[in-house]
Parts: C-alpha cells; sequence; structure tokens
C-alpha cells in the first residue's frame, strides 16, 4: 500500500502567497509532509516562519488575499479546492483545529453550552439530553471546574485558561482522526499544560487519531512528537525523527533553536552572563505584608453574605537595583493582582509599597500618575 493511501494527511509541494500592497508575500513554499494513523508530528519555528498557514490552508481558512497552490490531501483525498459544502463534512468532524486565540475563536455572543452543542448538531446530529452529557463530559475532561456552570455561560465570563479549554474540548467532541493543534497550550499553566497534552495523547492512543502540533515551544514537542518538521521562513530546514533532532541536529537553525531552550542542567547557559552580574545593595522596590480582598456575595436572597476573596494575603519581597525578580504560580494565584496593587491599579486593603523610599500608598491620584512614568507594566494578551 503506497504511502498516499496509508497517511491521514500529506502535503505535496504546498506553496502559499499572500498579496498585499507591497507585493507578494510566499509564506510558505513547496512544502511536503505527511502524518500515519496514531503519529503526532511537531512544526517547530519563530513567528512569522509560516507554520499555521499550512494547515489554515487545508482548513480552508486563508484570509481573502491568500492563494494556495500544491497537494493537501486528507485520507488520500484531494481537498486544497474542495467545495465549502463537501469540505464542511470533513473539517470540524473528521479534521478539527484547535487555534491560538480562543477569545476570538469563540463566538462572543453565545453561550459555552450552545457553541459546543452546535458542533454535536451539525456533525454527529446528536441533540438533546446525550449530547449535554457529551459536552460536559468532555469539559469535565479538559479539567475545567464546574463544567455543567461553564455551560451555561458566556466566553468573556471565562479566564484565558479555561477559554482554551472549551476550544479543546470543542475540538475533540466528534473524535476526530487528525487534530491540528496550533500553540495549544498556550495560555495554560504548566499543570494543566501537562494534563491537556496527556488528554491529546489518550485520545491518540485509544482512537488512532493524528495530531499535528504547530508551536514554538521545544519542551511541548519533546513531550508529545514522533517526527518534527524545522520551518524558517517557508520552508522545512529539516525533518526526522524526535530523538534526532533534539540530540543530533544538522541545520544551523534547528541548533539555534536548540540553544534558546532553558537547560536546568547548565544553569550559566540559560542566563549566558551569570557570573558576570554582580549584586547590587541598593533597593530600589519593597513590598510589605500586602493584602487584596475583594468583596464577593455569598448565597442568594434579600440579604447575601458578603465575604472578602483574599486574592493576595500578606506578601513580602525586596527587589534590588539591576536585578531581576520572577513571580510564578497557577491562574487565579494573585500574580496579577499583585502586580496591579503595587502600580494602585486595583485597591490595597494593608501593607507597605515603597519605591525608592517613598511609600506609593500615601500618594494622592495626581501624585501615583506622575509615580507612574517610572513604573510600568506590560499587560497579557489573553
Amino acid at each position: 500500500m503506497t504511502e498516499t493511501t496509508t497517511s491521514v494527511f500529506e502535503l505535496q509541494g504546498l506553496h502559499v502567497d499572500f498579496e498585499t500592497p507591497d507585493g507578494e508575500v510566499n509564506a510558505v513554499k513547496g512544502v511536503s509532509l505527511n502524518i500515519q494513523p496514531g503519529e503526532c508530528i511537531g512544526v517547530v519555528g519563530e513567528s512569522g516562519s509560516g507554520k499555521s498557514q499550512s494547515f489554515l490552508a487545508a482548513m480552508g481558512l486563508l484570509a481573502a488575499n491568500g492563494r494556495a497552490s500544491g497537494s493537501i490531501k486528507f485520507r488520500g483525498e484531494e481537498i486544497l479546492g474542495l467545495p465549502r459544502k463537501q469540505l464542511n463534512q470533513i473539517r470540524g468532524a473528521r479534521m478539527t483545529m484547535i487555534f491560538q486565540d480562543p477569545l476570538t475563536s469563540l463566538t462572543p455572543h453565545k453561550r459555552v453550552g450552545e457553541q459546543l452543542l452546535e458542533v454535536l448538531a451539525l456533525h454527529k446530529d446528536m441533540r438533546g439530553e446525550i449530547a449535554i452529557k457529551h459536552c460536559v463530559n468532555w469539559l469535565d475532561r479538559v479539567r475545567l471546574p464546574d463544567a455543567a456552570r461553564r455551560m451555561r455561560q458566556y466566553p468573556h465570563e471565562l479566564s484565558g485558561g479555561m477559554r482554551q479549554r472549551v476550544m479543546i474540548a470543542m475540538a475533540m467532541l466528534c473524535d476526530p482522526e487528525l487534530l491540528i493543534a496550533d500553540e495549544p497550550t498556550t495560555a495554560l499553566d504548566v499543570t494543566v499544560q501537562a494534563q491537556v497534552l496527556d488528554l491529546m495523547n489518550e485520545l491518540k492512543d485509544e482512537t488512532g487519531a493524528a495530531i499535528a502540533l504547530i508551536t514554538h515551544d521545544m519542551g511541548v514537542v519533546a513531550r508529545m512528537c514522533d517526527r518534527i518538521y524545522v520551518m524558517a521562513q517557508g520552508e522545512y530546514v529539516e525533518a526526522n525523527s524526535a530523538d534526532n533532532i533534539f540530540y543530533n541536529p544538522e541545520h544551523d537553525y534547528t541548533k539555534m533553536l536548540l540553544s534558546s531552550m532553558p537547560r536546568l542542567d547548565k544553569p550559566g547557559q540559560i542566563l549566558g552572563v551569570d557570573a558576570q552580574i554582580k549584586a547590587r545593595s541598593e533597593r530600589v522596590l519593597e513590598v510589605r505584608d500586602v493584602k487584596v480582598h475583594f468583596p464577593v456575595r455569598v448565597g442568594g436572597g434579600v440579604f447575601p453574605k458578603i465575604k472578602p476573596l483574599r486574592a493576595v494575603d500578606g506578601v513580602s519581597f525586596d527587589l534590588a537595583d539591576g536585578e531581576t525578580l520572577g513571580v510564578v504560580g497557577e491562574s487565579g494565584c494573585g500574580k496579577s493582582t499583585l502586580a496591579r496593587a503595587i502600580l494602585r491599579l486595583v485597591p490595597v486593603k494593608a501593607g507597605q509599597i515603597s519605591w525608592i523610599g517613598s511609600n506609593l500608598l500615601d500618594l494622592d491620584k495626581k501624585a501615583m500618575r506622575e509615580r507612574r512614568k517610572d513604573l510600568q507594566i506590560v499587560f497579557k494578551t489573553r
């Protein structure tokens, strides 16, 4: 039996070009790959290398100014240029995609449950109580807390990580033969990321589904992938087994990607200048026993109880001149609230925050606005 008939998914000489005001952009330049049943392949590279465009072309989701040529086959059937009605019988059911940004992928004016149930009704003709139970079961499997209640919520009511888990559940509802995962764990904590990757592995093992993992995270592909395609400037510069890519890379670009990975066994390599950094004694930021509590209504009725949600509860640290401090933890542990408290973007219940000897909590609004010229924050996108 030939590779074409056994492959779940195959690209041959695929080109993706975009017409722009500045001329034609060649995003993908004649790439070829194949994915076998039960196999996980990784496509890795920097942002803008063309990783996602190959698979968006397969899903028929290129931008209006995009044009694909070459060959894209699913189960031996040519799907490039397939009429939308026929393509809809494949995508969303037999071939699904987990998109990178769930906030723009989910419909904002529809409840989560409505969007999940729509997939089952369209592709499996499954409705009613059995469909609801199937959706809740998948939300439970992707570790979404209180899954039944989430079915009644809108996307904006969920955190970025929760929305991503909804997207993963939606992609898995119909037990697809090919799961295309475009940065599927970007918004998730490392602990939840591990659970989601394990879940994708379970799906692969149980159903024989193939997985295409698009990512820049070399750690994720090391955990998941059988084979890896390394992409740079629209081309695959190296394709090999995961072991060969990590232990015997051939292309300079692959070596550069691997050298940029943090190495716990070589701490000097992580920072590169560890030995040159000199400790400085001057403390520029002092945080002492900072507390941020939010009032939360508990129970219903005319006189509901108000209890404090202790988002930050007595945190202290110092930051010296020239020093970098990392605050890490799972979603909801209070990291971002602590940062906002330092800039007084949320009310601080107690504590002291001193910037170069000045207590920020004593400043009025005008003085604090002036002080924020020295204290900047880069907000997360999700």
